[in-house]
């Protein structure tokens, strides 16, 4: 736990600050490092398993640029 400061305004605080409410900058991180992750994996499990390499890192990159492209439009239409 930190130190108590002095008194605030609004009494003591200790030095937490909180941030409620919707992050649509961290939101969009996160889904967009989901799908480039997702991604690897897919075509990491196509190369091994199909032994097609070109082919999963073409629909890899598809799923991906597919994903940012919806994230795009989303926050386009809301912002």
């Amino acid at each position: 736990m930190p130190k108590k400061l002095d008194y605030l305004q609004h009494g003591i605080g200790c030095g937490i600050t909180l941030t409620e409410g919707f992050l649509p900058e961290r939101v969009w991180l996160f889904v967009m490092f989901s799908f480039v992750l997702l991604g690897c994996i897919f075509a990491v499990l196509w190369t091994v398993t199909e032994h097609n390499m070109q082919g999963a890192f073409g629909a890899a990159s598809f799923l991906t640029t597919l994903a940012g492209l919806a994230l795009g439009f989303v926050q386009a239409a809301l912002g």
